[in-house]
């Protein structure tokens, strides 16, 4: 009795020892996390907003390819980014300086935006 009580925990052990090993491997690291998870969403930006209107499957099938083509940019598959997604969403102490950076990365756009702006405006004025 004891025997079998040991031998069964010892499979405990070491099966949720080896899916979590598994588990580990396939996340994407911070920074590369961070890269995609901005492209993605700008690109899901792009089409809600501007290409939102059309109603086409068109849209669609371009967001996807869009997704693909990032994805395929970072080498990393499909199923890899949901289940880092998941990961770093079931853990706010690392999901929260994810989104941070997402932040972070909107105000320097906007900031490089004001200053192309800023910079078209001089030129024009001094023509």
């Amino acid at each position: 009795m004891r025997f079998g009580l040991y031998v069964g925990c010892l499979i405990f052990i070491l099966m949720s020892c080896t899916g979590r090993e598994r588990t580990e491997k396939a996340l994407l690291s911070f920074n590369k996390m961070d890269s995609v998870m901005w492209e993605m969403m700008a690109a899901d930006v792009y089409f809600h907003d501007v290409l939102g209107k059309d109603s086409s499957k068109e849209t669609l099938a371009l967001n996807a390819e869009t997704q693909a083509a990032i994805l395929k940019k970072y080498q990393v598959s499909r199923a890899d980014y949901f289940a880092t997604l998941d990961y770093y969403s079931a853990r706010p102490n690392l999901f929260l300086p994810l989104l941070d950076s997402m932040l972070k990365h909107k105000l320097r756009e906007e900031r490089r935006e004001r200053s192309r702006a800023r910079f078209q405006h001089i030129e024009t004025f001094n023509k």
